[in-house]
């Protein structure tokens, strides 16, 4: 049945679309009993031969290896506050512990007194306080689930139900407003009846038994399914063998049985929307609506379009999940699974191919067909014209309130108010289109060419003789701005027309070959796009120049059927099976196919339209699906992302670590380094539109958020050799309507860097490598000490013999000039004599002091300055008062051997001179320490140095023996980076400066092992 309203568009409610699930699809044991969605989304199937998971693509096997060994699982699953599942076999209780991925079993509940074991195990419902309630051996027991996965051993209470047994396997648990558990409802698998059950006050159970034979009041009924009523907790939907009929506990009376026809059985019940129910039949499915009494069948297009091996007739049980999934239960056959919310589009099933649609101004549709046209007004009802005609087009006039329907003979007008069909005018060219023009004038055009036509004379006028050749023109269309008429010749080319009071003026063609799907001027565009069978043309309204619309490659199809722009301004686009929305602004592109309600398909070119309502239409093959975009585009729910396999090295997870944590409910692991390579699978749990589910993914640390990968509902990521450090597979998932989630840290991977990489480790390998080097170096050193000390000894050995002999020489030359002075009597001999004994004397001092420093080694610039004052105490000594004074601020720094050398010649020098030259009878020195100068000055009070001989010191290139020694001062001092001079004032004051970091040693371990002596 479809509906029309003026204001509301009333979508049918039985349109479905299943999806199966069967051993095709990995689900091996076809007798399934029951069928739960837990809070992760994954899907748990019971069946007689074990358990099953189903992630909405695959189908995984929970048997013996998962601790499922007890086959005939029974009819339900519950699932506590900590995530466990928990359901039975005909004689154990299981528990799926979702940490470890693999279930635990108990038994044990006993009659009293006695050491039988009880079987025939029933879920009844699992309380607020974490309380499962069952039935074991007819009897009603209460188990305690935080104690018995504490003990491993079941941890229950027995309560007391008289004489009276519970016999059923299906039960309607009772919550009271405060969600306490206060009794259930029994009902049976075999046979009439069924029983209410309450608790007590002290705990104890009694019930009371309707629709027996026993019963005398009510009638004996088989209750198959038992549906509470909102707000009114003593009163039930029964579903029985004769029909739906309400119940009420309280008065305990029946009302009226509604019942399908022709002895139709219902088998199940559910509450599928709020005042609708959904019963499964021995005809397949209907609603029941409260409101109205009645039953609609449903359609299920699925059954129709796909390749379907599941009887809908043969739906045993019916359940709406968590996330309102429809699961219909198919005995022996397998599983339907259906979302209801994806049928968005209500469909009409015609027995004929739609060629054409027209609105009407009541808000009915013309549609036309190969056998005439119908008109189908708001209330559904039909009529059908012209039954031996095909149908090309229609055309609402623009002055008149009739409609042109153009036939493949003629061209007639149709009154929808009246429903009057009259003849304008025969046309034996086949007739493809009319179109009146914003001037009024009409056009038309056949197999023959495009003529005007006169309305008043009832005939067709050649407009020229090139639209006399516009063969097979098949729609003509207007740009009213411009006036300019688009017509297509022959399937092959578009012509654009100016006219002028129905005169053409110019003409512009292009190159387009097949048929067109229709022209469209989006808001704000300068372009008309034209539908091809190639993709969309962009034309160019001023310049009439083409370029094409680029199309995406994951677009559907590139022949394009027919386009519109609806209230808000979303561009729709048909191709041959697919209808897709975008905007030119930015909208993220959707694609819309059967399973939204789009059953008409493949879609007839030129049927996309915008109704008066804003709503839209589209035909086809099998009739016509009409929808408001406004709830196309309505979002659905997020899917869920679940992580359902890792490997470590090509090996699954649960065999690298067999005691750890079920994968998809770990948000951690470490791996070793030579785990390093891993592979995921990533699935976007989604079961009405699985296939337009996308998920992107990037692993944090060693991708960016902006090389995310992009994959449909399930990604397969793989990353080898990961360097040590910590990673974050961040997931997000979009919905069919292209909306995304916010990124979610799936998973945090740790890759744990071997020992030789820890930073303690490489650390103490810093360590013990500078530790060797040091070694090294001091082997070295200690080498090269060993090489100076073999040097130093020979060089002393040549020092002591140079002393030796030098000593012994001064001696005779001493003796020389006692000799001379006493024994020679001639002056001048006397005075050379004299001479040469001095300068004798000069050169072996000279020679001895030389020895002396050749000696030096690096010292602290303290002992060096002690070391000098006593040399120059003793060189003084028995001939000048010596006085010494040292700043207390002298650093602690090294002075190198060089260095004090030539200080020490200097200040010998000195004092040598004073000796000779100054008469003077004392002689003070001073030592002190001046923004990192050393200052050395050495006063006399003798006569002085006359300044024109200070003016003429220069520094010697050599030293000479006599004659230059203040020139040798200044040479000395200069070459070590020093400075001196000399000042005349009540005597003599050599002030000498320098740098302390001139006479740092470069080298303070090696010393002066490779100095040579002056000699």
């Amino acid at each position: 049945m479809f509906l029309f309203g003026t204001n509301n568009f009333l979508f049918s409610q039985n349109d479905l679309f299943f999806n199966e699930l069967t051993s095709r699809n990995g689900l091996e044991d076809t007798k399934v009993v029951f069928v739960y969605k837990d809070t992760r989304g994954f899907t748990w199937i019971g069946a007689l031969g074990g358990l099953y998971r189903f992630d909405g693509l695959e189908v995984i096997y929970y048997g013996e290896a998962k601790g499922v060994d007890e086959p005939y699982l029974q009819g339900s699953m519950l699932e506590d506050t900590y995530g466990n599942l928990w359901f039975c076999a005909y004689n154990k209780l299981f528990c799926y512990e979702r940490m470890r991925d693999t279930c635990l079993s108990f038994g044990g509940f006993q009659e009293r007194k006695t050491k039988e074991t009880l079987d025939d195990y029933g879920l009844i419902t699992l309380d607020e306080q974490n309380q499962l309630w069952l039935t074991a051996g007819q009897q009603l027991f209460q188990v305690d689930l935080d104690k018995t996965l504490l003990n491993k051993k079941l941890s229950f209470q027995a309560h007391h139900t008289g004489e009276q047994k519970i016999e059923g396997k299906r039960f309607l648990p009772l919550i009271n407003a405060e969600k306490q558990f206060t009794g259930f409802v029994e009902f049976f698998f075999i046979g009439s009846g069924m029983r209410i059950w309450h608790k007590n006050a002290d705990h104890s159970f009694q019930s009371k038994h309707y629709f027996t034979s026993d019963n005398g009041k009510l009638p004996a009924l088989k209750v198959k399914q038992v549906l509470p009523i909102q707000d009114k907790p003593t009163e039930y939907l029964l579903c029985t063998s004769l029909g739906l009929v309400l119940f009420d506990g309280t008065k305990e009376n029946l009302g009226q049985f509604f019942a399908l026809p022709n002895r139709i059985n219902i088998t199940f019940a559910i509450y599928f929307q709020p005042g609708l129910v959904l019963c499964s039949t021995s005809d397949g499915l209907y609603f029941f609506n409260l409101r109205s009494k009645t039953f609609s069948k449903a359609k299920d297009w699925s059954a129709n379009l796909n390749t379907s091996i599941i009887s809908r007739n043969n739906f045993r049980e019916l359940q709406l999940d968590r996330d309102g999934i429809l699961w219909g239960l198919a005995f022996d056959e397998g599983l339907c699974y259906a979302d209801p919310k994806m049928v968005k589009a209500s469909f009409t099933d015609l027995p004929f191919r739609v060629e054409c649609l027209q609105e009407t101004a009541n808000g009915g549709l013309l549609i036309g067909s190969e056998n005439g046209f119908y008109l189908m007004k708001k209330n559904g009802e039909r009529s059908h014209f012209l039954p031996d005609e095909r149908i090309n087009a229609f055309y609402k006039d623009r002055n008149q309130q009739w409609i042109w329907v153009i036939t493949e003979k003629c061209l007639y007008t149709f009154e929808p108010s009246t429903s009057k069909l009259n003849k304008m005018i025969e046309d034996t060219g086949f007739p493809w289109s009319l179109y009146q023009s914003s001037d009024g004038t009409y056009w038309v055009g056949n197999i023959q060419g495009v003529k005007k036509f006169n309305l008043d004379r009832g005939n067709k006028m050649h407009i020229n003789s090139q639209t006399a050749q516009l063969l097979g023109d098949r729609n003509i269309w207007e740009d009213t701005l411009y006036q300019r008429l688009y017509l297509q010749e022959n399937l092959s080319n578009l012509h654009v027309y100016h006219y002028q009071q129905g005169n053409w003026l110019g003409d512009t063609s292009f190159s387009i070959k097949g048929q067109l799907g229709g022209y469209l001027i989006p808001r704000g565009s300068n372009k008309i796009w034209v539908a091809t069978i190639k993709g969309i043309k962009l034309i160019h309204r001023t310049k009439l120049s083409i370029e094409d619309l680029p199309i995406p490659s994951y677009w559907p199809s590139s022949n394009i059927t027919g386009m519109l722009q609806d209230q808000a301004g979303i561009i729709w686009v048909s191709t041959n099976a697919n209808l897709l929305s975008f905007s030119p602004h930015g909208k993220p592109l959707h694609v819309y196919n059967t399973q939204e309600g789009l059953f008409a398909a493949p879609f007839q070119y030129e049927t996309l339209r915008r109704l008066s309502d804003n709503s839209l239409v589209i035909a086809g093959r099998y009739g016509f699906s009409r929808f408001y975009p406004q709830q196309m585009e309505q979002h659905q729910a997020l899917p869920k992302v679940q992580l359902t396999r890792l490997l470590v090295q090509g090996r699954p997870f649960h065999e690298v670590f067999p005691t750890d944590t079920a994968i998809s409910e770990k948000n951690y692991i470490r791996l070793k380094y030579k785990q390093n390579t891993i592979s995921l699978r990533l699935i976007g749990i989604e079961f009405g539109q699985p296939g337009n589910v996308k998920i992107q993914y990037y692993l944090q640390g060693l991708e960016k958020q902006a090389e995310a990968s992009i994959r449909d509902q399930v990604a397969e990521p793989r990353y080898g050799k990961l360097a040590p450090r910590r990673y974050v597979m961040m997931v997000r998932v979009a919905n069919a309507n292209g909306v995304w989630s916010a990124w979610e840290a799936k998973i945090h991977i740790e890759i744990i860097p071997p020992i030789y990489m820890r930073w303690w480790f490489m650390l103490l390998a810093l360590l013990l490598f500078s530790l060797g080097i040091v070694g090294v170096v001091q082997l070295y050193y200690r080498a090269q000490l060993r090489d100076a000390r073999v040097r130093n000894e020979e060089q002393e050995r040549i020092l002591r013999d140079i002393h030796d002999l030098t000593s012994g020489k001064v001696v005779f030359f001493q003796d020389f000039r006692e000799f001379a002075q006493d024994k020679i009597p001639q002056v001048e001999f006397r005075a050379k004599a004299l001479n040469i004994a001095e300068q004798a004397l000069q050169l072996f001092k000279r020679i001895s002091s030389a020895v002396r420093n050749s000696k030096e080694t690096d010292s602290t610039l303290l002992e060096f300055l002690h070391q000098l004052i006593t040399e120059s105490r003793k060189m003084v000594a028995d001939q000048l008062a010596f006085e010494a004074q040292l700043d207390a601020s002298i650093p602690y720094r090294w002075v190198a051997g060089e260095s004090k050398k030539h200080l020490n010649l200097v200040i010998q020098e000195a004092l040598g001179n004073i000796l000779k030259h100054a008469n003077a009878t004392q002689v003070q020195l001073s030592a002190k320490v001046v923004d990192g100068k050393l200052h050395i000055v050495l006063k006399d009070n003798g006569s002085g140095i006359p300044d024109a001989v200070v003016a003429q010191i220069k520094p010697t290139a050599t030293i000479k023996e006599s004659g230059n020694g203040l020139g040798n001062m200044l040479w000395r001092m200069n070459s070590i980076g020093g400075h001196i001079e000399w000042i005349n004032q009540h005597g003599t004051s050599v002030i000498i400066s320098i740098p302390l970091q001139k006479v740092q040693p470069k080298r303070r371990t090696l010393g002066n092992f490779n100095k040579l002596t002056l000699l």
